[in-house]
This record gives C-alpha cells, structure tokens and sequence, in this order.
C-alpha cells in the first residue's frame, strides 16, 4: 500500500455511520423502540444494523483510526454491508411509493456513496509496483499461451508463486 490518503476522512465516516446505524436502529428509524415492535417486517432491517454495520463500521473505524493491517479488509466488507443494505431500504422505498422519509432515503444514500467510495479509494491505493502483482500477470500471460489453453494444467510458475504470499527476503 502507498500512502495513508484519506484515511481519517473514512475513519469518521465510517464512525458516524456506526454510531448513527446503532441509534437509529434502536429506535427502528422513527418507529419506535426496537423492543416495542410486534411486526417482524418492521425489525429485519433495524436489527441488521444494531447486530452487524454498526459493530462493523466502529470496529472498521477504529482499525482505520489505528492504522491495522486488518482495517482495510474489514472496510470493503463493511462496504458490501453498506451497499446490500442501502439497496434493500431503497427497494422498499420504492416499493412503498412516495413520499420517501427523509429518516430512510439520505442514510441510505449515504450508506450507497460511502460503500461505493471506499472501495474505489481502497483499489486506487494498492501498489501495483508491487513485484507479486507482476508475478501474476506474467503467470496470467502463461496461461493464455496455445500450450496451456485446453490441457487442464495450470504453468508451473503459475504453481509456485501466488501474488497474496508476502515476498520472500
């Protein structure tokens, strides 16, 4: 990886989403207490973010925060949470017609840019000087070659050196 680029940016973004993602949902969105609802439809979503983005999203924050090496992993899958959840409340928002409460439509916008940003500012970083990223290629040039389409067998360079295993000193 290069540089730290906008990490604190996403730090307090993905802070706020959490903290905003775990009281929003005890209160279920404006509906009420979560523990007071009788429907189970009107619960689904607010548990999912009491139970999973909001513990994800602090969890991602502080890595972020602290500079781990598990922390950018952790955010593309906090990510894909944000990006599964935002289009299951905009479905329903749609579904339902308008008007479209505001309490739904900007959290989950949000939830969709972050989602889609972090991800985007994740794969702009990585160092694609990297000498496994060159491996990788170089082997994925080998298996293009008429000797290896069609046999079922992988080159054997393609065997011995895999780009997610650190270099060797």
């Amino acid at each position: 990886m290069k540089d730290k680029g906008p990490t604190p940016i996403f730090s307090w973004l993905f802070t706020a989403t959490g903290i905003f993602a775990i009281l929003g949902a005890l209160y279920t969105w404006g509906e009420g207490p979560i523990l007071e609802q009788t429907s189970l439809l009107c619960i689904l979503l607010p548990w999912g973010d009491l139970l999973i983005t909001g513990p994800f999203s602090l969890l991602t924050a502080i890595g972020l925060f602290k500079h781990t090496k598990w922390a950018p992993v952790l955010g593309l899958m906090t990510s894909g949470i944000y990006v599964f959840g935002s289009t299951l409340v905009n479905v329903c928002l749609v579904w339902n017609g308008p008007p479209y409460p505001l309490q739904l439509a900007l959290p989950a916008l949000a939830g969709l840019l972050i989602g889609i940003s972090y991800p985007g500012w994740f794969l702009r970083r990585l160092d694609h000087s990297d000498k496994r990223w060159t491996d990788a290629r170089a082997m994925d040039s080998q298996l293009k070659t008429p000797e290896a389409i069609g046999t079922g067998h992988l080159p054997a360079a393609w065997l011995s050196v895999s780009p997610i295993r650190e270099p060797q000193a």
